[in-house]
């Protein structure tokens, strides 16, 4: 292809990065200035375009745009007593099973969005937490009947995700993340314990 074609079909001008789009990783916009560029100068600054563009298309992340995260709370909560483990009775030794907890969002962000809710957090974030069976155990008396349960605890993280191009905000959101607490072995922070039954 000549430089009057190239010329032609791309209409290129002066090209500055800080004027590229790059929308869903699909439509590359570039924004024209008055002055058109030397022909080598096209040839070297297209090149560039499509490195920039097959860098961004790989990462699945738009050109130009700029993230942040503006956080409005964070706080630590407590859920309610939940079984895990079967009813027993005694005479017997008890184990708590296998307990998992993952992170919940209030609204479906895709992953460099994520990213940055993740870096931005004032605690350290874990994606999920667990607790292997058998690291809590109680021996029940005979004749007693219950079962184990255990609590867990919560990191509760609410604020703003703007997307901005050129200092204009593009969008707003309000999230919530849930995203369970864990000690420094790993196992699920909270509480674990032995409730008998009444018995009748």
């Amino acid at each position: 292809m000549t430089t009057n074609s190239l010329l032609s079909t791309l209409s290129i001008r002066r090209i500055s990065t800080s004027n590229l789009i790059f929308q869903n990783c699909h439509t590359l916009k570039i924004l024209e200035s008055s002055k058109v560029l030397s022909a080598s100068m096209i040839l070297k600054t297209f090149g560039a375009v499509l490195a920039l563009a097959a860098t961004c298309y790989s990462a699945q992340i738009p050109l130009g745009y700029r993230y942040a995260f503006d956080v409005i709370s964070s706080t630590i909560a407590t859920s309610g007593w939940e079984r895990s483990s079967a009813i027993v009775t005694g005479p017997t030794l008890i184990e708590s099973d296998n307990i998992y907890r993952n992170t919940t969002w209030s609204i479906e962000l895709p992953p460099h969005l994520q990213d940055i809710v993740r870096s931005s957090a004032p605690f350290e974030w874990v994606e999920s937490g667990g607790t292997d069976k058998a690291t809590y155990g109680f021996h029940v008396p005979i004749g007693i009947t219950g079962y184990v349960a255990q609590t867990t605890k919560w990191h509760i993280l609410t604020g703003y995700i703007r997307t901005t191009l050129a200092g204009n905000i593009i969008t707003e959101q309000l999230i919530t993340t849930v995203t369970p607490k864990v000690l420094s072995n790993g196992d699920l922070d909270g509480e674990v314990t032995f409730i008998p039954l009444e018995s009748h």
